[in-house]
């Protein structure tokens, strides 16, 4: 959640940011039409100092698709589709994750989007659910691709499906370490198990990653795997994990 937000409409792109606690802090930049930046790492000093960080932003990618009954294959018409991120939360005159609703046809189409992201797709009587792992460059377009709800049965809550290795995960440090391991998921084949710490998705590490963007990346299609990097008494290795359907 963001500790502290600002909404900014100014021609030289100025902003500042008052009465801020000192110590450790993120500053991520967002526009219209623009990618969410990378955080940008800053030691806030104390009352009467000032750090200065300055944010750059790339024109988003766009993302093009239909949202399809699973059973039938009949397009879905107001189905809601959103971004994750962890700006949804921040107080904002702007927009700053894309979402959409599909049309008659099911079609929809959402822009701005960041590198790597998930979408979160949900439509009356259905289980919603999120699509991980979906990339794209700056300005470039994705897609058309399909999305496909199963209907809740009568009486039945709907829930949320995605397509994952069956972790629980928490930051730590420069890695995420294993809370726990979801039965009969793809880490469980695996042999994963709590306290195993990963290092690196599919060899790229998560220090560069982001936990954002480590966790899209180990999301992914059904029936693919994700290589990953965990440590465990202090040696590592790498495990290939199968990613299958968890319905929450």
């Amino acid at each position: 959640m963001a500790a502290r937000s600002l909404s900014v409409i100014e021609p030289t792109g100025c902003y500042a940011l008052d009465d801020l606690t000192p110590g450790p802090a993120a500053v991520v930049f967002s526009a219209p039409g623009y990618a969410a930046s990378e955080e940008a790492r800053v030691e806030l000093p104390p009352p009467g100092d000032e750090a200065v960080v300055d944010g750059r932003l790339e024109a988003g990618g766009r993302l093009t698709g239909r949202v399809l009954d699973d059973a039938t294959g009949s397009p879905l018409r107001g189905a809601s589709i959103s971004v994750e991120g962890t700006l949804a939360s921040a107080a904002s005159t702007f927009p700053v994750l894309a979402e959409g609703e599909s049309d008659a046809e099911g079609r929809f189409a959402l822009a701005g989007l960041p590198r790597r992201f998930s979408i979160n797709v949900a439509a009356a009587g259905h289980h919603a659910r999120i699509v991980g792992g979906l990339e794209t460059g700056a300005g470039e377009v994705r897609g058309p691709i399909e999305v496909r709800l199963r209907a809740a049965e009568p009486g039945e809550t709907p829930r949320t499906e995605l397509a994952g290795v069956g972790l629980q995960l928490t930051p730590d440090g420069d890695v995420l370490a294993v809370i726990a391991v979801v039965p009969g998921g793809g880490a469980a084949q695996a042999g994963l198990r709590g306290g195993d710490r990963i290092q690196a998705v599919d060899g790229r590490p998560v220090s560069e990653l982001g936990m954002a963007g480590a966790i899209d990346a180990i999301r992914g299609p059904e029936g693919t795997t994700v290589r990953l990097t965990v440590t465990r008494d202090g040696a590592a290795r790498e495990i290939d994990v199968p990613r299958r359907l968890i319905r929450g």
